[in-house]
């Protein structure tokens, strides 16, 4: 029995150990195995698998999908046409409430898919002599915040860069159209243009906040 804890304990050490003697605290020897905390072969395949999983390529089929004559808003013949002009008038169309027809949406997304996986895991950010270098927080779907942003600095271009480190969706009500936005911005500008994973960016932690 340990002589060491509440009065009880105390109390019953006092009976165990005698008056004047120091009573001796319990130790209890660990011993550690590297196995222990090591991700198993198993595990370590299974992460293996996933990693690939994610940056394989992939095909959305958007061709077959037809644009009904009561969409109003921009159309992209092809992705090749994206511009920057596009996406103002893209933003535009959004901020009014509107949502960007799903044939276009995945097109953007295809595209940036093919680009985010040619690029490497850390990405080295160069400002161009005379450029500048705009570095943003979480937007967390504020379709407002992330147009503020590009009203007070621009737009991205090859001397401004934006770097947006990552929880772009999640608690605010907007987390497609700030995505898309995004996503259409990278596409135009892929060199200039960065956007760091953040923790949301991620299937259970959308699937609870989302």
């Amino acid at each position: 029995m340990s002589c060491l804890g509440s009065d009880t304990g105390r109390n019953a050490a006092r009976s165990q150990c005698g008056p004047g003697k120091i009573p001796t605290p319990r130790t209890t020897k660990t011993s550690f195995n590297a196995s222990s905390v090591l991700p198993s072969p198993l595990l370590a395949d299974s992460l293996t698998a996933a990693r690939f999983r994610v940056f394989k390529p992939f095909q959305l089929h958007y061709q077959a999908i037809e644009v009904e004559e009561e969409y109003k808003g921009p159309k992209l013949d092809a992705i090749e046409s994206l511009s920057k002009e596009w996406i103002v008038k893209a933003t535009d169309y959004m901020k009014g409430g509107n949502v960007i027809h799903k044939r276009y949406a995945l097109m953007v997304i295809e595209r940036a898919n093919e680009i985010f996986r040619n690029e490497s895991n850390m990405v080295k950010v160069t400002i161009p002599k005379g450029g500048e270098a705009v570095v943003c927080g979480d937007l967390h779907g504020q379709y407002k915040d992330l147009l503020a942003i590009f009203k007070l600095n621009g737009y991205p271009s090859e001397e401004a860069v934006f770097v947006f480190n990552g929880d772009f969706i999640d608690r605010g009500r907007n987390s497609i159209e700030v995505m898309l936005t995004l996503l259409l911005w990278k596409c135009v500008c892929p060199k200039t243009f960065f956007l760091i994973r953040g923790n949301h960016e991620n299937k259970q932690q959308h699937k609870f906040h989302g």
